[in-house]
């Protein structure tokens, strides 16, 4: 059995963590486009030319002057589910596997807390979230410390080295600081 010695994890990036209030709702993920979401806890975006939602992108979305955006919600942990795969691993999948479809129906958190993954820079950049933080998002893959992010994540701390690369969030806050593994919770505001 292990024992935490300091601080519990805080769980999987997606888990609704305060169901009451929540607002959660079932969209078509987009597979016109070249920016359909693809993992839980990622931020999601309106894309009205096709009644889908999407994922946050530089050229639809920061490349055209905007430094503040409201995302539509945050996809969530849609478990437990059973993997479509076959074989004799059938309703089995890894932990942290999951992926989301293109084209498929995929939860959105619209309103609430959730978990997700915070994008951390390295070095003198990697800084803690705060109760009532701002919150941004990545909107291209970053440079120097800000390398590797993914798109479409959240972070703590506004890149130093190219502020096109992600935009301030403006319906969400953080909830305080992350656990070991940089799973945090934040809340969206209506």
């Amino acid at each position: 059995m292990t024992a935490y010695q300091y601080r519990m994890p805080a769980g999987t990036p997606g888990d609704v963590t305060r169901i009451h209030p929540s607002s959660i709702r079932a969209f078509s993920n987009d597979a016109s486009g070249s920016n359909p979401l693809s993992y839980t806890g990622q931020a999601a975006l309106f894309h009205g030319s096709t009644s889908t939602i999407r994922a946050v992108d530089h050229t639809d979305d920061a490349a055209k002057g905007g430094t503040t955006v409201a995302i539509a919600g945050i996809t969530t942990r849609p478990y437990p589910t059973q993997d479509s795969g076959a074989g004799e691993t059938y309703g089995q999948a890894g932990y942290g596997a999951g992926v989301i479809a293109p084209g498929a129906i995929t939860d959105i958190l619209t309103q609430g807390s959730i978990l997700v993954l915070q994008n951390m820079p390295t070095g003198t950049y990697a800084t803690a979230a705060v109760l009532g933080g701002p919150v941004y998002v990545r909107t291209s893959p970053g440079t120097l410390a800000f390398s590797a992010l993914p798109v479409g994540g959240f972070e703590v701390v506004a890149d130093a080295f190219s502020a096109a690369t992600q935009m301030t969030v403006a319906n969400a806050y953080w909830n305080g600081g992350a656990d070991t593994f940089n799973v945090g919770e934040l809340t969206l505001i209506d």
